[in-house]
């Protein structure tokens, strides 16, 4: 009976050891994006979201052949000129606009207009009447 405990136990350690092993190792391998936005500022991280989705807006736009007129990147954006040449200038994390792009459009159910009001706007309320803000996505960004 004793011999059963002390094998249950060690049982029971080594699965909470591969447990966090495998927790630790996740920690340690956190994804590119999360690492990169959390190297901004807290203050720029909505302008650069902003920044971004624009940036995404742009090349979904151009690849599907639509364009609106009114959206000049990154002109229309109301962002700090300083800030855009910042963002320009920072070696995002590959695939980190598109991603982005995705995430937004995919997590709250966006079209391309919809997320363009976004970006514009700062907030936007879907058809469902749920309404978001670019605070929202800083909150939540990114998964990738």
């Amino acid at each position: 009976m004793r011999a059963e405990m002390h094998c249950t136990a060690a049982i029971v350690i080594g699965f909470f050891c591969l447990i966090m092993g495998n927790s630790l190792l996740a920690e340690e391998h956190s994804k590119p994006g999360q690492e990169f936005i959390q190297t901004l500022p807290e203050c720029e991280r909505p302008d650069f979201i902003t920044f971004e989705l624009g940036r995404g807006y742009t090349q979904s736009t151009t690849y599907s052949g639509r364009s609106y007129d009114d959206f000049e990147f990154p002109d229309a954006l109301d962002i700090d000129n300083k800030l855009i040449q910042k963002f320009q200038s920072l070696d995002v994390p590959q695939n980190f606009t598109t991603n982005l792009y995705s995430m937004v459009q995919t997590k709250f159910s966006l079209d391309n207009e919809q997320i363009r009001t976004l970006i514009l706007e700062r907030s936007v309320c879907s058809n469902n009447y749920m309404c978001i803000s670019i605070e929202d996505i800083g909150n939540l960004c990114c998964p990738f």
